[in-house]
């Protein structure tokens, strides 16, 4: 049994998910398995013979969350990681996650910029700032949460609120994760459906910002930065109000004040 299972969930990259498996092939740990889940890709996932991986096709396309959820619903590892197939890892990425684990059941790693530092039960701090990658993340196996595969987005969200409920968080600040920048999307959605996300995330879970402002405010402002990127600047204007009259802070005040002046309906969003 492998000490972890590598989960890598791709669609229709497959110059990106090379460079993705090279990356987890380089690592100092050596025990682990890689899980390759082709999303329903137009065209099928092909790999070279011989190479150390399992790969699932999903029958029909069914977004990130549900193609992690197959992989890690065949995994063996004792503790589950996973990778975009448009990312990488460093070499001591799971080296890491391994020392990690040690101190608490879900342990996350640096993954570029100012790291956020979380130790011990962050289920009230969770969703006060932008929350950890999934490819940062590694979690012992039996506690592993599916992901609601019925968000195109915010599912991550969803899932560290549900996870962090029972399991404590250690972070090794090293970075592991390099979260690639490129012109395609991301995930296959844009900023309207991560907005409806948002607003669906914040209805399903009512009582949990009602009772963590901090969280409600954040998502508020991401809320704003998103309809900005897309020109609505009276509902980023509104979202942003929003936010300043649960957490004030100059942030959202220029942000605000930024959207009053705007004219120019293809500036987008600060990032």
């Amino acid at each position: 049994m492998p000490a972890f299972s590598v989960v890598i969930p791709t669609y229709g990259r497959p110059k990106f998910l090379e460079e993705a498996l090279q990356s987890v092939y380089r690592q100092t740990v050596d025990s682990y398995e890689i899980i390759v889940v082709d999303d329903a890709s137009p065209e099928p996932v092909s790999l070279p013979p011989g190479v150390p991986v399992r790969l699932i096709r999903a029958q029909q396309n069914g977004g990130a969350a549900s193609a992690r959820n197959l992989g890690a619903a065949a995994a063996s590892g004792d503790a589950l990681t996973f990778l975009d197939d448009d990312d990488t890892w460093l070499p001591t990425r799971l080296e890491d996650a391994e020392r990690g684990l040690q101190q608490a059941r879900i342990s996350i790693c640096g993954q570029g910029g100012p790291p956020r530092s979380l130790d011990g039960n962050v289920h009230d701090e969770i969703l006060d700032a932008i929350t950890p990658n999934l490819g940062a993340t590694a979690i012992d196996r039996d506690r592993w949460i599916p992901l609601d595969d019925t968000y195109r987005s915010c599912e991550d969200l969803v899932w560290w609120l549900q996870v962090t409920v029972n399991n404590e968080v250690s972070t090794v600040e090293r970075q592991g994760l390099v979260i690639r920048r490129h012109s395609g999307d991301r995930d296959g959605y844009g900023a309207p459906q991560r907005i409806a996300d948002s607003y669906r995330l914040m209805d399903e879970f009512a009582d949990y910002f009602a009772a963590h402002p901090n969280a409600a405010a954040f998502r508020f402002r991401r809320i704003g930065l998103m309809h900005r990127s897309l020109g609505n600047f009276a509902e980023a204007r509104a979202a942003h109000l929003a936010g300043l009259r649960l957490q004030p802070n100059l942030k959202d005040v220029r942000h605000f004040l930024r959207n009053l002046r705007s004219e120019d309906p293809h500036r987008t969003a600060p990032a």
